[in-house]
């Protein structure tokens, strides 16, 4: 894999022991935003279930 300076933080990731690859523009730019970070609020478990529950998750 090759690496090349960039300014913005890079996201690497692995699926099943091989690299990814970034699509499109050649990076991985990552960017958190506290606007769009889910929050828990609780986490629960019964029996085998384990249950997370907050604001800002996806539906999918």
């Amino acid at each position: 894999m090759t690496r090349t300076y960039q300014t913005n933080p890079q996201v690497e990731v692995f699926v099943g022991g091989y690299p990814s690859e970034c699509i499109g523009t050649g990076t991985c730019d990552f960017q958190w935003l506290s606007s769009q970070t889910p929050t828990v609020s609780a986490v629960s478990q019964n029996s085998m279930t384990l249950t997370i529950t907050g604001t800002g998750f996806s539906t999918t």
